[in-house]
């Protein structure tokens, strides 16, 4: 026999149904070469490739070309709400067809394809894939986004590793629906980090000559640099910016650090309504927050809000004793109205007080 069990074979091969080859086949069963269309429950392939199957070795070798017309990769993949249909053709060599044996070299051209309820148009992938390691090169060339991606992502690690660098030009965010309102985007981004989720970050992020346009005003920040590391039982975050910096160090969990504030104010405020607070993980750090030219962030969400002048602020958060303590100064703060300087602050909470 050929030796090859369905374990071989990715589980969405699973979503294609009953599969017929229509074309030709020559050759024997461990070396052959096959021209011809694949009709599929998900939609048609045209196959022209070969395949060689050693007798000592249960992975397969293979090469050759494929193209599909508006085949259903949504459905393949069981991401029909998020991937739609693509038509695409693609050159390649490669062995293997499950995650821990594959290797593939191959070019694909994407004529079109349907992400998140928009039909990207003109993307081309230059690579290989060892196993769950991509390396090479990413363009799009859609009329509403430009995009540029070399590098490496590595998920065979416990922890994935982001080695890579990629343009963002003209991207209309309201037409590829990420965004609500009128807004383009054009930005560098360089990575070299690992992390598996956001509070194991370790390494370098920076965004490069970011600029946001929207329908009434053009915004621009020359670089913000993310540096994470943890170890020990700790953790350290830096974050530098046109709009401010901001340095955490001890213990966090970035996605509630929110929740975890209005909860703590909550516990000394019980009528002031913070809205919606979310699940709370142990947070024990300091922190530091300089603010510089907030007006980036303030006009697009807070708009009625404008901090202006040198401002710092300083502080712990223990979530474990119930404390939250800062201090530093505002030189000025405008709301609607209303204007404050040189504003001092000195507040400290804890369960005991």
């Amino acid at each position: 026999g050929l030796g090859i069990s369905m374990a071989d074979f990715p589980l969405s091969l699973s979503t294609l149904g009953e599969i017929y080859l229509k074309g030709g086949f020559n050759g024997y069963y461990y070396k052959f070469k096959t021209e011809g269309v694949l009709t599929t429950d998900a939609g048609k392939l045209s196959v022209d490739g070969e395949m060689a199957i050693p007798r000592n070795n249960t992975t397969p070798e293979y090469s050759g070309f494929v193209s599909a017309t508006d085949f259903d990769l949504g459905t393949v993949l069981k991401q029909e709400n998020y991937i739609g249909k693509v038509t695409a053709e693609a050159q390649f060599t490669g062995k293997g067809f499950s995650l821990n044996k594959l290797y593939e070299n191959a070019f694909l051209s994407i004529t079109k394809i349907e992400l998140n309820h928009y039909t990207y148009q003109d993307i081309n992938i230059n690579g290989t894939l060892d196993r769950k390691l991509f390396t090479g090169s990413i363009n799009i060339n859609d009329k509403s986004i430009g995009l540029g991606f070399n590098g490496t992502i590595d998920l065979n690690k416990k922890i994935p590793v982001f080695d890579f660098k990629a343009n963002i030009d003209n991207a209309n965010l309201l037409a590829l629906n990420l965004y609500d309102k009128p807004a383009i985007l054009r930005t560098g981004i360089d990575i070299n980090l690992s992390a598996s989720n956001w509070n194991n970050i370790t390494g370098l992020l920076a965004i490069n000559q970011l600029q946001l346009t929207t329908d009434k005003k053009q915004y621009n920040l020359n670089q913000v640099t993310l540096k994470a590391d943890t170890g020990y039982g700790l953790q350290y975050l830096d974050l530098k910016s046109d709009i401010a910096d901001l340095e955490l160090q001890g213990k966090y969990d970035l996605p509630s650090i929110l929740s975890a504030i209005k909860r703590t104010i909550k516990t000394y405020v019980p009528s002031y309504n913070l809205g919606e607070i979310g699940i709370v993980k142990e947070q024990n750090f300091s922190f530091v927050l300089a603010l510089k030219n907030t007006n980036p962030i303030t006009e697009l969400f807070y708009p009625e809000l404008n901090i202006s002048g040198k401002n710092e602020i300083r502080g712990a958060f223990n979530t474990n004793t119930n404390e939250l303590q800062f201090s530093g100064g505002i030189q000025k703060l405008v709301f609607n109205d209303f204007v404050f300087k040189d504003i001092i602050i000195d507040q400290e909470n804890t369960s005991n007080r």
